[in-house]
């Protein structure tokens, strides 16, 4: 069973999606889409992920769209996601991480998203 709540990413209220709001209504912080699997062994998620990526073949977040509560028949996008992610090799050998990443927002939109910059 695959359930879906919003869960606030400051002070941890839960909130169902049949509540139309886009912050906490005790913090005024975030939310989260929150997606819980129950009593499903791994195969059978697996399953369900890959359906749900092929049920819309979309660049970004909306490659997901199968996994969330949303119409996505025609989903409103700036472009963002899949924003490359390089290796810092040079930097990384010098500060003893040799497994440093950093991704590459300058090929973000030019305007702020809810994914990326902040308004």
């Amino acid at each position: 069973m695959l359930s879906t709540t919003m869960l606030c990413t400051l002070c941890g209220g839960n909130f169902s999606l049949d509540e139309p709001i886009w912050s906490c209504l005790a913090c005024g912080s975030l939310l989260e889409l929150r997606l819980q699997l129950t009593d499903l062994p791994a195969y059978e998620w697996s399953a369900i992920v890959s359906a749900a990526r092929g049920s819309f073949p979309a660049p970004g977040i909306w490659r997901h769209a199968g996994l969330i509560p949303v119409n996505a028949m025609d989903p409103v996008t700036l472009g963002e996601g899949n924003t490359p992610v390089i290796p810092l090799r040079t930097l990384g050998l010098r500060l003893g991480l040799p497994h440093l990443y950093a991704k590459m927002e300058c090929l973000s939109p030019p305007v702020p998203s809810r994914t990326g910059a902040p308004p």
